[in-house]
């Protein structure tokens, strides 16, 4: 399972790096939800949502967004249907093209299709703050 979901997410930063929306809802279920800075949205997976993914792959070039590499993997699988990882990512940025700022996230991911569909994620950090504090923004 660990090597199934070291591609995923694997591909998934190239994908978000990458700005393709479209290669980046490919990784998502139908519907989701995103928790960030104690507030959860639900989404579905339609043309809205590439629409924001639009804007998010807007504010990534911006901000010189170069790649996003996984560091560590955490698995916790809670039945055959559904696992949860949590990714250290490494986001690196033309201010700072030799360091990856780390950063988690924790998936909760349907993993009963060919391919893991993500069901939700949780932000750990602010990603503005974050940003600042590494003098990014």
């Amino acid at each position: 399972m660990i090597t199934t979901l070291e591609k995923l997410f694997t591909d998934y930063g190239k994908a978000a790096a990458g700005h393709q929306p479209q290669a980046i809802a490919h990784f998502y279920a139908k519907e989701f939800m995103v928790a960030d800075g104690g507030k959860s949205k639900p989404y579905k997976n339609d043309e809205s949502f590439i629409e924001w993914l639009r804007s998010v792959i807007d504010y990534n070039k911006k901000t010189g967004l170069l790649r996003m590499e996984v560091i560590e993997i955490s698995l916790n699988n809670i039945t055959d249907h559904y696992t949860s990882a949590k990714v250290t990512w490494g986001a690196t940025y033309q201010q700072q093209p030799d360091t990856a700022i780390p950063f988690n996230v924790t998936y909760l991911l349907e993993v009963n299709h060919q391919q893991p569909l993500i069901l939700m994620y949780i932000n750990h950090q602010n990603q503005e703050e974050l940003m600042k504090a590494n003098h990014i923004i």
